[in-house]
């Protein structure tokens, strides 16, 4: 039995730190999930991956509140609003969210996994659990805005921004836009910006 002290620190016992892949030094988040706290090891590296509050101004304009109306309804968040979303994704987003990705990038089990840099047997806990954690949350949310951005910049083709967010880009060094997201870079959502709005460097 393990006592949590004042300023609410507890050891992990050493088995299961092995268990678990923890090292000393590693990075971990905690979620609660059905009345348990849960601690996993960071799926992506925190300091390559960009904070969701600095997502361009541009991607929350009108014509991006479809999603966003989708990802608050699936969150059970009522306020379709940055913050709302911030606090949300801090918290980690339910597991209801991901249908939300597999329908837009028409993806299986296994490639949901993959897009989101985890394992399916974690895929699977957290469908268990019922939610994902912060990080996991963050490339989540990005990957499902990649996609609505992308659709709006091909004129609501799903087809053609399917194919676009899958393409190696030049100007992304060679990167597709998914390969982008998925190391936390948001390059790819100012690009898709600058093509529409015709903002050119």
């Amino acid at each position: 039995m393990r006592k949590i002290d004042a300023r609410g620190r507890v050891t992990l016992p050493a088995r299961q730190r092995k268990l678990a892949g923890i090292e000393p030094g590693d990075e971990v988040e905690c979620f609660a999930a059905d009345g348990q706290l849960i601690i996993t090891k960071s799926s992506l590296d925190s300091s390559a991956v960009t904070p969701i509050s600095e997502i361009p101004d541009y991607l929350l304009r009108t014509e991006y509140k479809g999603l966003l109306a989708s990802i608050t309804q699936a969150i059970g968040v009522k306020s379709v609003s940055r913050q709302a979303l911030v606090v949300a994704i801090k918290q980690g987003l339910p597991y209801a969210t991901v249908e939300l990705m597999r329908t837009a990038y028409r993806i299986t089990q296994i490639q949901t996994a993959s897009m989101l840099g985890i394992s399916v047997s974690t895929l699977n806990r957290r469908r268990l659990a019922g939610w994902f954690t912060p990080t996991e949350s963050k490339r989540l949310f990005k990957l499902l805005l990649l996609h609505h951005a992308a659709v709006a910049m091909m004129m609501g083709d799903h087809q053609e921004a399917l194919a676009w967010v899958e393409k190696p880009l030049d100007v992304l060094d060679k990167r597709t836009p998914v390969e982008c997201i998925q190391q936390g870079h948001l390059d790819v959502l100012d690009l898709i910006g600058r093509i529409r709005y015709g903002v050119f460097s």
